[in-house]
């Protein structure tokens, strides 16, 4: 029989043949929430009373001393083993719950699981409890929201949690059994008149919303990092997207993972996406956080971040009083805003809010270098990992002169113009706000497609701009004063970063365009070559072959694939190292917690190992230890898989180590990780490379890729 007292206490008592009885044992639980969870989860199995008490709302019963606060079952009717303890607190939702240790454990000889078969067993228990009970364990959290001041809501499902916007309901990740929350709104959507504004909250939601799927990609020119065709799955169908406007404005949305425990006071990792400033998707398959998540005991943030025009533009018309708008770094104050999203909710998910490293590769990476110059991101992260990426921007000048491009452009497109010059005179026509309702009155794909000018290439959008506000006045202030936020780095390059950036018209075969290419790459199957076989020839001019021959500059001479891809081609090797090692110079002055790596794993199958080896976005699949449907599949074969999980897990454990301590240092890369020295022959880079079997790991004072076969 069950009943409520008048006080809104619970009160639950059952008599008769039981299956299993209740004990109380001496225990420590951090904070009366969690006590509560416990007791709740004590009352649910029907085997106790529960009773008020003034401190905390409820305590067991059970001709014990009711000041004992664990619940546990009797050593006689289950078996010993702390581990089904954790599971079943888990699976009701308990959270920072600590096992004490010693000489007298309350865990000890009471839960046991030898097998899932006790887990399951006792589960059923607790159901048949509840049934005989004619009550359901929402019941009892609705009975104890009611017990009085300091009372706290039990959820009846881990995948229910509450932001500071109103309650959400995510997904079970099947491969790894973490926990998910997928499209979660961190901002209004900028649309309408909020288009080229500084981000604000969401609007508030009272229901339930479900959070199981990634949102909208940002307005953008589909390519290889997504997203796919709307209504076909992550693969072949990549190639019809390409340089097609795709995406959406209601777009600022964010994903969490955390694993499948009850631990709280998890360090946070917040991931950037790439793609040069004018494309990326949190959804791509590369940057799920799911397995880092369970593995490493953390809590995994991705998110999205308005890119090309819609995400930075500086143009007169737009100006509107407000600093932050008016500076045109929209999509550096996304990312800000979305780090103001985890500071306010991630304890939500189990998050420490007190320990956030953000991370972000190639145009992400950009995105971190600017949050640490950031003044507007002071206080919202502690460690940041860029990959392969510098801290660069643009200043007011070229800001002004790239938005001057587009209204010519849209202008000459739109028949008011037939070039720059009468462009211009039309603009000086109009007064600013007869501009912005122009530039407001064109759609999403209309400004994506604004990028795209007739040789094809993507180019014109002036990002991470000079304001003085959001970010510093000029670059030599970087650094600097308030332009600083002065945590602990840990950055990366790979061995052969050009080769994802090399000029078709130089080093390709002729028509090797996108879709041909990615057409090559998803029907290659790594395990069996010969049933879409692909041959280096198909891929590379002769000229260039062998790719291992010498390369001589100026970039006019021909020579081998790897030199070109190191000195010559869009952005070639030589160049990020160059950048970025700028950066770390200026850096490690001021923090002697930095450190570099060199990612140099190329054992993909021929000809991919040579056409592709360790080129740029390579190593974020090694990073989260995505081996699935992702950029470089085709090469991830059964052969390489021993040493490139080998390769992941020394990865994974370095940047868990990190986010803990600002020190990737661990016992997996046997050896010590230096931090970098700017000077010469000094340590530099940690290599990190692996065999078709195993990883290794070296420290290096060479500052330049080293040269592949």
């Amino acid at each position: 029989m069950a009943t409520t007292s008048a006080t809104g206490a619970w009160s639950l008592t059952l008599s008769g043949s039981l299956p299993c009885a209740i004990q109380v044992a001496n225990g420590t639980v951090n904070g009366a929430a969690n006590a509560r969870m416990l007791h709740s989860y004590a009352a649910a199995s029907g085997l106790v009373n529960v009773t008020p008490l003034t401190d905390m709302g409820i305590a067991l019963s059970s001709g014990k001393s009711s000041q004992n606060w664990f619940g546990s079952f009797a050593p006689a009717e289950v078996p010993d083993t702390a581990a089904a303890a954790t599971r079943i607190l888990a699976a009701l939702g308990a959270a920072n719950f600590t096992v004490p240790t010693g000489s007298f454990n309350p865990f000890s000889a009471v839960f046991s699981a030898q097998s899932g078969d006790a887990y399951d067993d006792l589960l059923e228990e607790l159901n048949t409890a509840l049934a005989l009970a004619g009550q359901s364990y929402a019941s009892l959290i609705a009975a104890l929201a009611g017990t009085g001041a300091g009372a706290v809501a039990v959820p009846s499902s881990p995948l229910l949690r509450t932001t500071s916007f109103g309650p959400i309901e995510g997904v079970q990740d099947a491969s790894s059994g973490a926990y998910a929350w997928l499209g979660i709104p961190y901002a209004r959507p900028p649309v309408g008149n909020l288009r080229w504004t500084a981000p604000t909250d969401p609007v508030t939601w009272s229901s339930m919303r479900q959070t199981k799927q990634f949102g909208n990609a940002c307005a953008q020119l589909g390519g290889l990092l997504g997203p796919q065709p709307a209504g076909k799955a992550w693969g072949l169908s990549m190639k019809d997207n390409w340089n097609v406007a795709d995406g959406n404005e209601d777009c600022l949305t964010l994903n969490v993972w955390r694993p499948k425990t009850a631990e709280t006071g998890l360090p946070v990792l917040v991931f950037i996406y790439g793609g040069s400033n004018i494309r990326g998707w949190s959804g791509t398959p590369d940057y799920n956080g799911a397995r880092f998540a369970q593995e490493q005991k953390a809590v995994v943030v991705t998110m999205n971040y308005r890119t090309g025009y819609l995400g930075w533009i500086n143009h007169v018309s737009l100006k509107t009083g407000d600093p932050k708008t008016d500076s045109g770094n929209f999509g550096t104050l996304d990312l800000i805003h979305s780090l103001k999203f985890v500071k306010n909710n991630i304890a939500a998910f189990g998050g420490d809010p007190n320990n956030v490293t953000i991370a972000g590769q190639s145009a992400g990476a950009v995105g971190v270098w600017s949050l640490m110059v950031s003044p507007a991101a002071s206080n919202l992260f502690h460690k940041a990992a860029p990959m392969s990426g510098w801290h660069s921007g643009s200043t007011l000048a070229a800001s002004q002169a790239a938005s001057l491009t587009l209204l010519q452009k849209m202008l000459i497109r739109d028949g008011l113009a037939t070039d720059a010059i009468t462009a211009t005179t039309y603009i000086n026509s109009k007064t600013n706000a007869e501009i912005k309702a122009y530039l407001l009155g064109k759609s999403a794909a209309y400004i994506s497609e604004m990028a795209l000018p007739e040789n094809g290439s993507v180019t014109g959008v002036a990002a991470n701009i000079y304001d003085g506000t959001v970010l510093p006045p000029d670059a030599a202030t970087a650094f600097t004063g308030s332009y600083l936020n002065n945590v602990p780095v840990l950055a990366g390059v790979t061995n052969e970063e050009g080769k994802w950036y090399l000029s078709p018209a130089a080093t390709y075969v002729a028509g090797l365009n996108f879709p041909v290419l990615w057409t090559y790459k998803s029907n290659f199957d790594p395990d069996n070559p010969g049933v879409a076989p692909v041959a280096l020839t198909d891929l590379i001019q002769s000229a260039y072959l062998p790719a291992s021959a010498a390369f001589t500059l100026p970039c006019s001479n021909t020579g081998g694939y790897n030199g070109y891809a190191q000195y010559c081609g869009t952005l070639p090797t030589s160049l990020f190292w160059s950048l970025q090692t700028t950066t770390l110079n200026r850096m490690q002055p001021l923090q002697p917690k930095t450190y570099a790596y060199n990612f140099m794993w190329n054992q993909q199958p021929a000809p991919w190992n040579t056409f592709i080896g360790a080129a740029h976005v390579q190593d974020v699949a090694f990073m989260f230890g995505n081996f699935g449907t992702g950029i470089f599949s085709q090469g991830y074969s059964n052969a390489n898989k021993p040493g490139r999980e080998a390769l992941s897990l020394m990865m994974r454990k370095s940047l868990h180590a990190f986010m803990m301590t600002g020190d990737p240092n661990n016992a997996s890369l046997g050896t010590t990780w230096q931090a970098w020295s700017p000077v010469a022959d000094q340590p530099k880079r940690l290599e990190l490379n692996a065999t078709a079997t195993a990883a290794s790991a070296a420290m290096s004072v060479n500052n330049n890729p080293t040269p592949m076969p």
